[in-house]
Parts: C-alpha cells; sequence; structure tokens
C-alpha cells in the first residue's frame, strides 16, 4: 500500500525504520522529598505560591487604578484651579 514517499524515497507513513532502537529503561529509586525540597523543584506548584500572586495581582491592579485615577483628576483639578474665576 503506498503512502506519502519523501525525498529519500521512504513511505512517510512508516516511520519505524527511522526511529532508534529501544534502550531499557533505567530504574530510578524513589527517593520521598520533603516539601522544602519539592517547593525548590517545583514552586509552581504550591498552593501557597499561586495565592500569593493573586494577592499580589490584586494588589499592583489596585495601586494601578488608584494611581492612574489620580493622575487623571488630579490634571482635570489643576486646570480648573489656574483658570480665572
Amino acid at each position: 500500500m503506498g503512502g506519502l514517499v519523501g525525498g529519500d524515497g521512504m513511505d512517510i507513513n512508516d516511520q519505524t525504520a527511522r526511529s532508534s532502537p529501544q534502550l531499557p529503561k533505567r530504574q530510578v529509586p524513589t527517593v520521598e522529598l520533603s516539601t522544602w525540597q519539592r517547593w525548590l523543584q517545583h514552586p509552581e506548584r504550591f498552593w501557597v505560591r499561586k495565592m500569593l500572586f493573586q494577592i499580589h495581582l490584586s494588589v499592583g491592579a489596585g495601586v494601578g487604578l488608584y494611581l492612574v485615577s489620580m493622575s487623571v483628576t488630579g490634571s482635570v483639578f489643576r486646570r480648573v484651579a489656574r483658570e480665572p474665576s
């Protein structure tokens, strides 16, 4: 059965000839890591980090909105205050 043929004349659907022989998998002893070691290796998996990120994001967004609103209203206030009455 003919499939797509690559530049080397080999059937593209049959990739088993190109793959390297399967090497035996090395048996690695499983060692239970402490919480500190797990946090050092994968800090993105801990709920404390996720919670602190959400707090940091919320506070940053709030401070940013406050600064923008103070900048806009302060500039309007200065224009009104400088105009002669």
